[in-house]
């Protein structure tokens, strides 16, 4: 009998205690769905304050890249945005005053944003 040499990825492959991450996904998350779970209006209210938080926070540390931080700041100057999550769209879910915000963050960023973009 000849025995032939298995490399350990071919052992580990017929092994069936091995768990296999594509092969498994059921074990893992349940049964895969066609339907959706379908969003509370407090699930949507979580998530609005959520981004307007992390945003500003994110928009106000000066330890994130000049990027990410102009990316906010024309996410929140972008007023005919008509995306769900847009920052007009957040604000007024939220109750917060859009132009309050709007108008702080230009005050306090655009000397900075053209310094940066000369």
């Amino acid at each position: 009998m000849v025995k032939t040499f298995q490399t350990p990825a071919q052992q580990y492959a017929h092994d069936k205690s091995n768990f296999d991450i594509f092969n498994d996904y059921d074990f893992l998350w349940g049964k895969e769905s066609d339907s959706t779970t379908p969003w509370s209006e407090s699930d949507i209210l979580c998530l609005c304050e959520k981004l307007l938080e992390s945003s500003l926070a994110s928009l106000l540390d000066s330890r994130r890249s000049w990027n990410t931080r102009k990316e906010i700041y024309f996410w929140i100057l972008n007023e005919s945005d008509k995306n769900p999550f847009s920052f007009n769209n957040c604000c007024q879910f939220t109750g917060v005053d859009h132009d309050v915000i709007r108008d702080f963050v230009m005050q306090k960023f655009k000397p900075q944003l053209l310094r940066q973009l000369h």
